[in-house]
């Protein structure tokens, strides 16, 4: 092997390669195990004529892969939370995983109050006013005060003929009357 001794322990030898390189073009220091290179790349070239290679996976690339972003200290690439497809960060999220929500760049298993999972974009999105929280954006749940839920689907300002707003929970339902109602 060409190049210099950087590091040593009982299993590992690390080289830095000088003019011919052991090492694929652009790693530039990659590790031996009893002297003979294995491939594993633990640094990559850069200069300033041409753009810095990231280490990415004990490889060098030009830009980093799905799963994970480009670290802000280092030329090298760090993977993006489990329920992320795509970051920019640690707490960054653009994509999530399969049953996974985007809200507020993260990404939730559950949409929060107010909101409802969109599984074609993979993301949630805000009910409708006057729904308080719904399953999609004509399925509401639950109204904000002054409204009543008839029919477990729509709010209302009030209840029609047949029917008496009950509150339950905090909440405000239309329910059949039992017997002749007003």
């Amino acid at each position: 092997m060409n190049g210099f001794l950087v590091a040593q322990d009982n299993s590992t030898i690390v080289y830095r390669l000088s003019d011919v390189s052991d090492c694929a073009f652009p790693c530039k220091v990659c590790s031996a195990g009893n002297g003979v290179s294995t491939g594993i790349c633990l640094g990559c070239y850069s200069s300033a004529v041409t753009n810095s290679y990231l280490l990415s996976n004990a490889r060098c690339v030009s830009a980093c892969t799905n799963a994970t972003y480009q670290s802000t200290t280092a030329n090298i690439c760090l993977p993006c939370p489990v329920s992320c497809i795509s970051c920019s960060s640690s707490t960054i999220c653009s994509n999530c995983s399969n049953n996974y929500y985007l809200f507020n760049q993260s990404c939730l298993t559950d949409c929060p109050s107010g909101w409802y999972p969109l599984t074609i974009t993979q993301a949630c999105s805000s009910c409708t006013a006057p729904c308080l929280s719904c399953s999609s954006p004509s399925q509401c749940r639950s109204c904000v005060t002054g409204f009543s839920l008839f029919n477990s689907t729509t709010c209302v300002t009030s209840c029609p003929t047949g029917y008496l707003a009950q509150v339950v929970n905090g909440s405000s339902f239309c329910f059949a009357c039992l017997s002749p109602c007003l």
